[in-house]
């Protein structure tokens, strides 16, 4: 088979490349030409109608919908000067681990819908809002043999309020606990979105 894949991504001031689960359903079509006759009966009855497509379950990274925001953090050092640290106790430790699932639904063969669910992040000085994806995935065949399909995806994740809130000198003046820096200096988006459109072009030799 030879794969060909377009795609589009967003997720605001995240790397895109630090996604902690899989959202695509590329892998839940099965190309009709690929299935020998006498199976296609047997295989296409035991296809799951729902599933789990990932699990994501952690107490040390915050997560904005199925993306890294930061790690936590027991210490850090100043973004002045390097050599000024401190320890950071409990500030950045979540009351309860952050999970991240998300599943689909096959409405058909040519057809899936996917969802998911951030159950979110909360913290002394960082927290985050669940948030949950919508989307879905269709497939068209490009032959009469069904050799070849395209298949058209997209996720959009809805939610996600972040809010950090600022450590106190011995003066009462405020800064940004991660990098020990003047608090009106930091700035963040307070709902970053997260979505992605791929193209996936399958053909199978």
């Amino acid at each position: 088979m030879l794969p060909l894949l377009a795609s589009l991504s967003n997720a605001a001031n995240l790397d895109p490349a630090t996604s902690l689960i899989s959202t695509s359903l590329k892998n839940h079509f099965i190309m009709d030409a690929l299935v020998p006759q006498r199976m296609k009966d047997r295989i296409y009855s035991v296809q799951p109608k729902f599933g789990i497509s990932g699990v994501y379950l952690s107490s040390w990274v915050a997560a904005v919908n199925d993306r890294t925001l930061m790690r936590r953090l027991s210490e850090t050092c100043s973004g002045y000067d390097a050599t000024v640290c401190r320890e950071l106790g409990d500030f950045y430790k979540p009351s309860a681990s952050q999970l991240i699932m998300t599943g689909f639904y096959r409405v058909d063969s040519n057809n899936i819908l996917s969802f998911g669910v951030n159950s979110g992040f909360a913290s002394q000085k960082l927290s985050v809002s669940p948030s949950f994806l919508i989307g879905g995935a269709t497939r068209f065949y490009t032959s009469k043999d069904k050799d070849s399909h395209f298949i058209f995806e997209g996720n959009y994740w809805l939610g996600s309020k972040v809010k950090h809130k600022p450590c106190f000198d011995s003066y009462d003046r405020e800064y940004f606990c991660g990098n020990l820096t003047a608090w009106s200096a930091f700035n963040y988006d307070h709902r970053p979105s997260s979505y992605n459109i791929k193209i996936w072009y399958v053909k199978a030799f």
